[in-house]
């Protein structure tokens, strides 16, 4: 599609939206079901899900059984108190006490795709690259479950290609370390409604997320946060990272908090300006080192200055593709 026919879609396409679906031209962003997305696409297809299967505030997942008679278990942390109905998609329910309760672990008759839905208090999941980490297809809705902890969560979930955060309740989870690490099939992540006004810890959260091509991380809050290693390093694909340039990052405390923030990345020349322009503009920590990957910046101007007051004032090391 060339770019003139693609002005003209984008054109005809914001002129017939469908009911309960809005664009905004001065954020680029479409809203449905009062969540934002980047694109048509991203909106149409939650919208969808919502007519499907409505509204709701469970915890939903998708999950592949590959065989009749398999088991599904959720892995759970010995943090926070459990109380909690777990609808697995297949005409039974269980009610789940305790982070290691047997019911847990279900086993399924038939084989196919199941929704599994969480409901009640729910605080935490714990994948942390193992058990049935490969069977999860899609988070569809995190849920307003008391979340409490979401440290690895997701880690090592090579098939989980859609994470909507949706209506959730993030606002007492204070680390955020590896959530969605290694999610190297992952093509679409929803996280306008993720609350990290308490989060002191993005260190690997995107970190292998080799399939993703954009990121929108503009409604984080990242006030309290000490430490961004490696959040997204190695997200080989990812051309665009909407908000990274508002990063407060004025809670840093040590040299080695942004070691590898992008490595293996390249943003859009005019968001990495911006970066270097608000980053310098903050009260930042001395002796930082940062990779911000192939992205480059534009020569002779404020980036520039911004990008040499940082490496001369502040004593930063920088490693990133020069001058656009």
């Amino acid at each position: 599609m060339t770019r003139d026919n693609t002005q003209i879609y984008n054109t005809y396409v914001r002129a017939n939206l469908p009911a309960g679906m809005t664009y905004s031209r001065s954020k680029a962003r479409y809203t449905t079901n009062e969540e934002n997305f980047a694109s048509y696409s991203e909106a149409e297809s939650y919208q969808n899900y919502i007519s499907k299967n409505g509204y709701t505030t469970d915890f939903v997942m998708e999950v592949l059984i590959s065989n009749d008679g398999d088991s599904f278990t959720i892995p759970c942390r010995d943090i926070g108190t459990f109380n909690a109905v777990i609808d697995w998609g297949d005409g039974t329910t269980d009610t789940i006490t305790a982070f290691d309760a047997a019911e847990l672990q279900h086993n399924y008759v038939t084989a196919g795709t199941k929704t599994i839905k969480v409901s009640g208090t729910f605080p935490n999941i714990n994948f942390n690259n193992g058990g049935d980490r490969a069977k999860l297809l899609g988070v569809m809705n995190l849920g307003i479950v008391g979340w409490e902890n979401l440290k690895n969560a997701f880690y090592g979930c090579n098939n989980l290609d859609v994470f909507i955060t949706g209506a959730t309740d993030t606002h007492s989870v204070n680390e955020l370390i590896g959530m969605l690490r290694n999610c190297e099939s992952l093509v679409f992540a929803q996280l306008t409604t993720l609350n990290t006004t308490t989060c002191t810890n993005f260190r690997n959260m995107f970190k292998g997320c080799t399939s993703v091509k954009f990121l929108d991380v503009s409604s984080f809050s990242t006030r309290l946060s000490t430490d961004f290693n490696s959040m997204f390093e190695s997200c080989t694909n990812l051309n665009d990272i909407n908000g990274v340039e508002w990063f407060d990052i004025g809670s840093l405390n040590g040299p080695n908090d942004l070691n590898d923030f992008m490595t293996g990345v390249t943003i859009p020349t005019a968001r990495y300006d911006d970066l270097l322009i608000n980053w310098d503009a903050q009260a930042v920590t001395n002796g930082q080192t940062v990779n911000f990957g192939g992205s480059t910046y534009t020569g002779g101007g404020a980036a520039a200055a911004a990008r040499a007051s940082l490496i001369a004032g502040d004593g930063w090391v920088i490693a990133d593709g020069g001058i656009a």
